[in-house]
């Protein structure tokens, strides 16, 4: 497919890395000086307000998988049944409340659905950790 986009290797690449590169700033905005969490043999529970093609999804599943955790469970209120299949594989259990054939994008299952910007998670990751402190 990329071959038949005209796509060059060096110009695949080139994103690949520049698309690493923006993951890492964003896990170093968002972790801050806070250690990873250590996940090893604990059943984590990884909530979501919504999945679409499941592939963000995948990648962290399969990263606690990765770090050792005992157990993962997926709990999202809405994700197409196809997507809901795959992640079924991925996790130890999928709480999925609607899995609608009909599913075009999660935004269309609530009245307001707005983006939580970089700023707003730092804050409540802030919080919480002073809340644990």
């Amino acid at each position: 497919m990329i071959d038949d986009l005209g796509v060059s290797e060096a110009s695949l690449d080139d994103q690949i890395d520049r698309e690493r590169a923006a993951a890492a700033a964003k896990v170093d905005r968002y972790r801050g000086d806070r250690p990873p969490l250590d996940v090893a043999g604990k059943r984590v529970v990884v909530v979501d307000d919504g999945v679409a093609t499941g592939a963000t999804t995948t990648a962290c599943l399969r990263q606690l998988r990765n770090a050792n955790a005992e157990s993962v469970v997926l709990a999202v209120p809405v994700a197409p049944p196809d997507t809901v299949d795959r992640l079924q594989r991925e996790a130890d259990e999928v709480v999925c409340v609607e899995a609608p054939p009909q599913f075009q994008a999660v935004g269309q299952f609530y009245e307001r659905f707005e983006q939580v910007v970089d700023e707003e998670a730092v804050t409540y990751l802030d919080e919480q950790t002073d809340a644990e402190e």
